[in-house]
């Protein structure tokens, strides 16, 4: 009866599983940290062409993510729990450790009713671009602060990614220009690295200068300009061979434009894969020369978000082409309003709207005497009614605590942000996605968007297949391995099951 008593504990918490981490490979600790993102890359896929991958290989002689399967410890399915996974929100929890709610980054843009405009999540009024939206810590800035001379680097064609993932202290963060024809930085980072300046000159004389095209030759190209920065970065700055740990944190962001643009079953992502294992083994060439071996080396890879796949299949009748209109939706909602409230007026109830959230018009709502709360309430018995429409939420009831505790719930309540969200937002049903020009698109919860791939591999990890696993808890896990204090709002818990533990004496 013990034995099967201790086994249904075994069963029910994982973390039961995790025995001590040999002192020994505690504190030797890894010399680089390297952290590689790839944008909007599905939990599936490398179940899915592993026999079109490269082989394996060799410690000496690395492959591309086959080696990362056979020597890292592999969760296929880790999880985001937001209840909107896109870019900005993925690349803020993967390094600080927490949710949106907490860290501020909760959707890619936001409306400022003060200002009238959006706001991008790393738009600054200072330097343009930095990461002073981020409210927490990140991996690198905690590790700047324990060690005076580690060194924190990020590349991404993407600014917001490259700003997310390097944090409030990074040493350079670079990503693409606006035109997609060169590389850069802003004025918070300081002056840009000379060793931009030959990929830059690569790059102009390029027949294809625009790493932002939504095609196949600009996403391959896009990816091998990137991992070549990395390596540059690597080479350059001597990152793993100095008296503390440095960190390189790589956004492949092409594999996302692609994606967008064609849908994740397009024969072209497919090449793209094919191309991303390639160049990955490149990297991996470059990064096990540097380092003399892979034992003072801990690295990292996951996505920022999924992406569905074909969805009118799926879909009810009622859904039509599965997309939302919110301008139909907006005009719906303001004739309820006009009806609820006895109110007749050429400004409309609702200013701005954009990633289903819905912004009132505080103004125009206070200056008739009316509750904020109230008209919240009337506002969701309108969206509540809208084609795929399962869920509607607002401020008033997060603030009250009135959440539902179902998984939409949970989700925004690891999400919503009072002062960057709407006052309302939508819950979509599976397979829906906000009108636009995107063959595909996600932010959303589900299962689709918000389980990605997640590998660590290092000389305290023990390779193999994991189940579960948190986007939080890739933070605290580095953390620990570093020795360092986790970052500020970090949520999650240490990954421990992956440890090499201490072997049982005899």
């Amino acid at each position: 009866m013990k034995f099967i008593f201790f086994g249904c504990l075994l069963m029910m918490s994982p973390t039961l599983l995790a025995l001590p981490l040999a002192t020994e490979s505690y504190l030797k600790k890894p010399k680089l940290v390297v952290v590689l993102v790839i944008d909007q890359f599905r939990g599936e896929l490398l179940n899915k062409m592993q026999k079109e991958l490269k082989p394996a290989g060799t410690a000496a002689q690395p492959g591309g993510f086959a080696f990362l399967m056979k020597n890292g410890a592999w969760f296929p399915h880790a999880e985001y729990e937001v209840s909107q996974a896109m870019t900005c929100v993925g690349h803020a929890m993967i390094l600080s450790g927490s949710y949106p709610t907490l860290n501020g980054i909760s959707l890619n843009q936001w409306f400022d009713s003060k200002a009238g405009k959006r706001i991008g999540c790393i738009e600054d009024a200072r330097d343009g671009i930095s990461p002073r939206n981020l409210f927490a810590t990140t991996v690198g800035d905690e590790m700047k602060t324990s060690r005076s001379k580690s060194k924190v680097i990020s590349v991404a064609v993407k600014d917001r990614s490259a700003v997310l993932l390097g944090g409030h202290r990074a040493d350079h963060a670079i990503w693409l220009n606006s035109a997609g024809s060169a590389w850069t930085t802003s004025t918070y980072y300081g002056t840009p690295p000379t060793w931009i300046d030959a990929e830059n000159r690569r790059l102009s004389a390029s027949p294809k200068k625009d790493l932002l095209s939504k095609n196949l030759a600009a996403s391959i190209e896009g990816t091998q300009s990137t991992l070549r920065l990395a390596a540059q970065a690597l080479t350059e700055e001597k990152l793993g061979r100095g008296p503390d740990t440095d960190l390189l944190a790589i956004s492949l962001s092409n594999h996302d434009i692609l994606g967008h643009a064609l849908g994740p079953e397009s024969p072209e992502m497919e090449k793209l894969v094919l191309a991303e294992d390639v160049e990955l083994q490149r990297f991996f060439g470059v990064l096990q020369k540097q380092m003399k071996g892979w034992s003072e080396v801990l690295f990292v890879m996951t996505a920022d978000h999924g992406i569905p796949g074909t969805p009118t299949k799926l879909l009810p009748p009622e859904n039509g082409d599965g997309q939302f209109d919110a301008l139909a939706s907006i005009r719906n909602v303001n004739r309820h309003l006009d009806e609820a409230f006895k109110v007749r007026s050429k400004e409309p109830w609702i200013t701005a709207t954009f990633l289903l959230n819905f912004y009132l018009n505080e103004k125009f709502i206070q200056e008739r005497g009316l509750s904020l709360a109230a008209v919240e309430s009337e506002a969701k018995k309108a969206l509540a009614k809208e084609p795929g429409v399962i869920e509607v939420f607002t401020r008033q009831e997060f603030l009250d605590g009135k959440i539902s505790d179902n998984l939409p719930g949970r989700q925004f309540k690891n999400s919503y942000r009072p002062d960057r969200n709407g006052h309302l937002q939508i819950v979509l049903r599976p397979f829906m996605v906000a009108k636009s020009e995107l063959t595909a698109n996600h932010m959303t919860g589900w299962a689709y968007d918000r389980y990605v791939p997640l590998f660590l591999m290092g000389n305290s990890i023990s390779p193999g297949i994991y189940a579960g696993g948190k986007i939080v808890d890739i933070a605290p896990t580095v953390s620990f391995l570093l020795g360092t204090v986790p970052p500020s709002m970090s949520e999650g818990r240490v990954l421990s099951e992956t440890f090499k533990s201490v072997k049982p004496s005899k």
